[in-house]
């Protein structure tokens, strides 16, 4: 209160999924008790599930309510997003025909998520000499599943790694096997994979999708991008298993 009477504050708090209690609390009951004050707080957290704690869940729906605000989910982007995008953070792509295949390749690889767009856009501003390559894809006669290029930044490995620490070890398994499987998940084969029950593989999907790795949709479990996929056959498989597995 001290602090916003001299003058305009912005409190901002990323991944508050993973905030103790007591200071969300904290922090609730200082927005909900100081609505008079020049005060901004901005969180930003994974999708709510029914395992987000009970602080976090209190604060969200006490928004528009008690406390001035509201809970924006961010959407993938879509092609005319994603094109948007390539021609505010590329000016090094100087034709429309090259913006258009940066975009269709952003759009395979990432699903439109914005974390993955703008974190490789950020990497090609540097990696000069991966730019040709990005427009080069894919490649004469390979398909669509071509490796990508571009080395992956360290903040998304780092992020993906987190993740997936928080996961039980052989759901890690299914999840690494699943991903050189391909985008979308063979329940049968991943099982004949790693030779265990379908049904195990199945319940392990349930809480792999609720851990924000695959979704589900019309025709079964799949991932929501090809950049995500690819991580995580590297960081939850060894070479030979990716090996065994292709």
């Amino acid at each position: 209160r001290a602090v916003a009477e001299e003058r305009p504050l912005l409190l901002a708090l990323d991944d508050a999924q993973w905030t103790d209690s007591a200071s969300l609390r904290a922090l609730h009951a200082a927005l909900r008790d100081a609505p008079d004050l020049p005060l901004l707080m901005v969180l930003a957290l994974e999708q709510l599930t029914p395992d987000t704690g009970a602080a976090l869940l209190d604060f969200c729906r006490d928004l528009g309510r008690r406390v001035a605000g509201a809970l924006v989910t961010l959407p993938p982007f879509t092609d005319a997003e994603i094109g948007e995008l390539v021609a505010l953070s590329a000016p090094w792509c100087t034709t429309p025909a090259e913006r258009a295949r940066l975009s269709r390749r952003l759009a395979f690889e990432t699903g439109g998520d914005p974390l993955l767009c703008a974190a490789l856009l950020d990497s090609l501003q540097a990696l000069v000499t991966a730019r040709a390559d990005m427009l080069m894809w894919p490649p004469p006669q390979l398909t669509l599943e071509s490796p990508l290029p571009v080395p992956v930044p360290v903040v998304l490995h780092t992020m993906l790694l987190a993740r997936l620490a928080e996961l039980d070890p052989a759901d890690r398994r299914i999840l690494g096997a699943t991903a050189v499987a391909g985008l979308a998940v063979d329940e049968a084969r991943v099982a004949t994979m790693l030779q265990v029950d379908r049904a195990v593989v199945e319940a392990a999907l349930v809480r792999l999708e609720r851990a924000g790795f695959v979704e589900l949709d019309g025709e079964g479990y799949r991932f929501a991008a090809a950049l995500l996929a690819t991580l995580v056959s590297h960081a939850c498989l060894g070479g030979a298993e990716r090996r065994q597995f292709a």
